[in-house]
Order: C-alpha cells, then sequence, then structure tokens
C-alpha cells in the first residue's frame, strides 16, 4: 500500500488555495482524490510500484497551490460574479434595515425606561422637577454608538452573505468586502448623507465605516448573532443604567418664574407715551424647520410719525444667557435684517446656524436718524439656534 502521507499533503496544500464555500470545496477534494486513486491504480497496473505509481500520479497534477487556484476559478463565473453583488446589495438592504430598527428599538425601550427613572430620583432626592431629553452630547454619543455598532453589524455578517452567491469562502471575500465598504459608507457619510452636526459626531460618524472594515476582515465563517425583539430588548436592559445616568447629568432645571431683561446692550426701551409703543403692531410668524423666519411691523394711522422718528426698522437676534434670573445679552447681534419703515413693514431673517448652538432671543429695533436705537417689540422666548446640518465634508472645510 502506498504511504498516504504524501497524498495527504498534496491535497491539504490544495484545499489552502481552494477559495470555495466550505462545502463546495470538499466536493471538490472528493472528486481529486478519486482522480488521483484512478491514475495511481492505471499506473500500478503497468508495473509501477505502490509509491511510485502515487507519486507519478501526483506530478501529473503539477504544483498543488497552482492546481487549487485554478479549480476554484474553475468553480466560478460571471453568474457567480453578478450574483454576488446582487447578493450583496440584497443583504446590505436587508441587514441595514433590520439594524437600524434594531438600535431603534432598543434606545427607544432605554430611554422609555431612563426618563422616568431620573425624574424619580431627583423627586427621592427633594429636587424640583425637571426635564431631559438626552440631548446635546449624550443625544450625539447615542447616535454615534448605534452608527459604529450598526456599521460593525454590517460589516460581521455581510461577508457571509457574499461569499455564498459568489461561490467563494468567506475567507476570500473578507479583504474585498472590508474595502468596498469602507470606501462607499465614508463617500456615503462624507459627501451624501446630511445631518444634524456637532462636534461628537464629526469625529463618531467616519469612525463608521472604519468599524464595518475591522469586523469583515475578522468576520466569521457561520455568524451567530442575528439581530431581533429580544435582543434589542437585552440591549435596552444593559443600556438602561449608563442611559440613566446620563439623563440624571444632563438634567435641566425648570426656569425662573419671574425673568428680569437687561436690554441695555439691545436699545432704549421706548417710554410709555411714544407713538411707536402705542400704535406699532409687531407680529411674528417661524422660524420654521430651516430657520427661515418673518416679522410684520404695521404702524396704522401712525406711519408717517414713525417712519419720520425712527426710519428705518431692524430685526435682531442676540445670544443670551441666564444669571440669577436676569437675562443678559451678548455683545453684538448674531442677525441684524434691515429695512426701511413703511406703513406695513416686513423683515424675513433667518436663525444662525452655529456649530455650537446657543440660546437666543428676538427683539425689533427701530434707529432713529442720529444713530439711536430703539426697542420696539420683543420676542420673549429662550430659543435654541437649529443644529448645524450638513455633510461631514462641509462640517471638516468649514462651509
Amino acid at each position: 500500500m502506498p504511504d498516504p502521507g504524501e497524498r495527504d499533503a498534496f491535497l491539504a496544500s490544495v484545499r489552502s488555495r481552494l477559495d470555495l464555500p466550505d462545502a463546495v470545496a470538499r466536493d471538490v477534494l472528493e472528486e481529486l482524490a478519486g482522480h488521483l486513486e484512478d491514475a495511481a491504480a492505471e499506473l500500478r497496473a503497468a508495473g509501477l510500484s505502490a509509491d511510485d505509481a502515487e507519486r507519478r500520479a501526483i506530478g501529473r497534477l503539477g504544483d498543488a497551490r497552482a492546481l487549487g487556484t485554478a479549480l476554484a476559478r474553475a468553480r466560478r463565473g460571471r453568474r457567480q460574479l453578478l450574483a454576488a453583488v446582487g447578493g450583496g446589495i440584497r443583504a446590505v438592504l436587508a441587514e441595514g434595515i433590520r439594524t437600524w430598527v434594531f438600535f431603534a428599538l432598543a434606545f427607544s425601550l432605554t430611554a422609555i425606561l431612563a426618563l422616568p427613572a431620573a425624574s424619580i430620583i431627583r423627586l427621592l432626592f427633594g429636587l424640583r422637577s425637571t426635564s431631559s431629553m438626552l440631548g446635546g452630547m449624550p443625544g450625539s454619543l447615542a447616535t454615534g454608538g448605534a452608527v459604529v455598532g450598526g456599521f460593525a453589524y454590517l460589516g460581521w455578517i455581510l461577508p457571509v452573505r457574499v461569499a455564498g452567491p459568489a461561490v467563494r469562502s468567506v475567507r476570500g471575500v473578507r479583504r474585498a468586502v472590508a474595502l468596498l465598504g469602507l470606501v462607499v459608507g465614508s463617500a456615503v457619510l462624507w459627501f451624501l448623507v446630511s445631518v444634524a452636526m456637532d462636534p461628537v459626531l464629526a469625529i463618531g460618524l467616519p469612525l463608521g465605516p472604519v468599524a464595518f472594515a475591522l469586523a469583515a476582515l475578522r468576520a466569521p465563517e457561520r455568524p451567530t448573532f442575528r439581530v431581533g425583539f429580544v435582543p434589542a430588548v437585552v440591549g435596552a436592559a444593559v443600556l438602561f443604567v449608563p442611559m440613566t445616568l446620563l439623563t440624571l447629568a444632563t438634567a435641566t432645571d425648570a426656569r425662573p418664574d419671574n425673568w428680569m431683561a437687561d436690554t441695555s446692550p439691545i436699545g432704549d426701551a421706548p417710554a410709555a407715551t411714544d407713538v411707536e409703543n402705542t400704535a406699532l403692531g409687531i407680529s411674528w410668524s417661524g422660524p420654521d424647520g430651516r430657520g427661515w423666519a418673518e416679522v410684520t411691523v404695521d404702524a396704522g394711522n401712525a406711519a408717517a410719525t414713525v417712519a419720520t422718528r425712527l426710519p428705518t426698522l431692524r430685526v435682531e437676534i442676540w445670544s443670551v444667557r441666564i444669571v440669577n434670573g436676569v437675562v443678559r445679552f451678548g455683545s453684538a447681534p448674531l442677525v441684524a435684517q434691515l429695512a426701511p419703515t413703511e406703513p406695513v413693514t416686513t423683515l424675513d431673517y433667518s436663525s444662525p446656524r452655529l456649530r455650537d448652538p446657543v440660546t437666543t432671543m428676538t427683539f425689533v429695533v427701530g434707529i432713529a436718524p442720529d444713530g439711536r436705537r430703539v426697542v420696539l417689540g420683543e420676542n420673549l422666548k429662550l430659543v435654541r439656534t437649529p443644529p448645524w446640518t450638513s455633510t461631514l465634508a462641509d462640517w471638516w472645510t468649514g462651509r
């Protein structure tokens, strides 16, 4: 009997380059082993010894590694390539939707539990009722974590979904899937997706495609974890304590009941007898979701007098902060929209979009011929500037 070690070593070397799914690779190796056995039997019948026949049969097949590559290519073709592309697209859509639902459900369940828990804790310690919507940095951290986690999950699950239609092993498609996901994911996040950006998201979002690539390079042959309702509930339970602590850390106390406004940077408040204080009608509209708004000043029968005393009207948006119940204003307005005074004057303006949103108030100011500025109407509402919404590329290039 020939020594089986030489044949086993040859088949193992072929298998190392046989980039096919395990089941297909086993079939190919069984077929190759059968061919070797038949060839060796013919050579033994011709008078060669068992060992010589074995070596001669193996030698006819040439280099084992080259043979493995050729056999793998023979099992694949253009149809398999197209099937792999289609399977990959279907997998991205299916698993992407599944992942989004998973994280949305997990964070929703966590928020539902964390917000009332934080309120109960504050009440137990004798603190006033408060509110926290987990916005700002905690909200951005949660969003960034969901994006990175979602990309990592897709990278973990996608290679096996591509390997089957491509008639390749997971090991053979890892690098291609990782590189393609890194390039396409980065391009989409940097140039196509417009979100309410802040420094946390500007750093966290680009990590998503990187997490995808790293997970894809380590993707298993048979992933066992699948997102669904039960993992979402488990994830919410795990996140409950840290989310509750974040809610407590970002809690906002109730606003003071009686505010005093320091309007000295804005201008002089009109006296009660001034015509502009008694005759002007000021109505506000907006801002809408994009920050656009308008204010209308109706001078009525006093139009001529108002136009003479205050030939110019201006709507101004000022940054504010509350110090011991007093509204303090910034050193200069964030927005100043000018218009000549008419019987009915409409001033269109837009809320500033800052990388770091601030609290603001909006005023209508009349400007006298000598430059004196008079506060005509004030919109005493604390309003946060809209979040800076654009792409990662715009954020980092300062557009």
